[in-house]
């Protein structure tokens, strides 16, 4: 009995089946917990980043993410899925275009101008009417 790394549908699966039964699930530890519980029953298990980056892609998953602040460090990569991160500009008090935080494409994650990382990730369930 080889427990096998499970593929992306069955990843999906899971995180449906896990979504049916609960509307919010709070901290990716959790999820990840009851989502290998899931694909258990399927011989395969997920590792906790690609659990991530999968549920970014599902359009029927909201994920809120509390965050914290580090100093002194700056930004290369965004955090959460590590794609780039774009930088938002914003008009100051004299008409002049000033750099007032980034934001990432991919996932949607949001930074003012000091280095902040997901402290606790809160997934809850779209209702796609």
């Amino acid at each position: 009995m080889k427990i096998k790394i499970a593929s992306k549908k069955n990843i999906e699966e899971a995180i449906n089946d896990v979504f049916k039964k609960q509307h919010q699930i709070i901290s990716l530890k959790n999820l990840h917990e009851v989502v290998n519980s899931y694909l258990k029953k399927k011989l395969c298990k997920v590792s906790t980043s690609r659990l991530k980056k999968t549920i970014i892609e599902m359009k029927n998953i909201e994920i809120k993410i509390k965050k914290r602040r580090i100093k002194g460090k700056q930004f290369s990569k965004c955090p959460v899925c590590g794609n780039d991160l774009k930088k938002i500009f914003g008009i100051d008090v004299f008409n002049r275009k000033k750099h007032i935080g980034f934001r990432c494409n991919h996932c949607g994650f949001k930074s003012g101008l000091d280095y902040t990382i997901p402290r606790e990730y809160i997934f809850l369930k779209k209702d796609l009417d």
